[in-house]
């Protein structure tokens, strides 16, 4: 991915998603009007630091880094998307989000883990702790219960 170079783990992003990479990373395609993949649509970089971690604009820039050298390899084409999350316990402050090239095809985010968290239960508009309330008072779907409550499982004539 970064022209067959090793890099120092120091140097090397703890997640790089892209597809068809021999590591086994993940991405998203890009298609043409026929349904052809011709490229990469998406690459996700995630830089997770751990602990008590204070981002700086040092992890921004490591960031910013990978994704230069994931384009200088020719392995995504100019209009992918390269969307990278830099993850810390808090933040320096006044670290922007960098939105960098042409039409901003380069998204670099710094975000704490809380915020992090935050988002993701309110995208799932707070699932887990409605199924945790739900699933504790024993109230479950009467249609649920009604296929439960059958001993055994009919077949379905074909």
């Amino acid at each position: 991915l970064l022209n067959g170079e090793t890099l120092p783990a120091s140097k090397r992003p703890d997640l790089v998603a892209l597809p068809n990479a021999s590591i086994g990373f993940y991405g998203a395609d890009s298609y043409d009007q026929a349904g052809e993949i011709i490229g990469v649509r998406t690459v996700l970089i995630v830089e997770l630091k751990r602990g008590a971690f204070n981002v700086t604009q040092k992890e921004v820039d490591q960031a910013r880094d990978y994704s230069i050298e994931i384009r200088k390899s020719h392995h995504v084409q100019p209009s992918t998307v390269i969307h990278a999350y830099v993850r810390g316990a808090t933040l320096d402050t006044h670290l922007p989000v960098n939105k960098l090239g042409v039409n901003n095809e380069t998204l670099i985010e710094p975000m704490t883990y809380a915020t992090l968290i935050k988002r993701a239960r309110a995208r799932t508009f707070n699932l887990h702790d409605r199924l945790k309330a739900t699933v504790g008072t024993g109230v479950l779907d009467p249609d649920v219960e009604d296929v439960l409550s059958q001993p055994v499982q009919e077949l379905i004539p074909f």
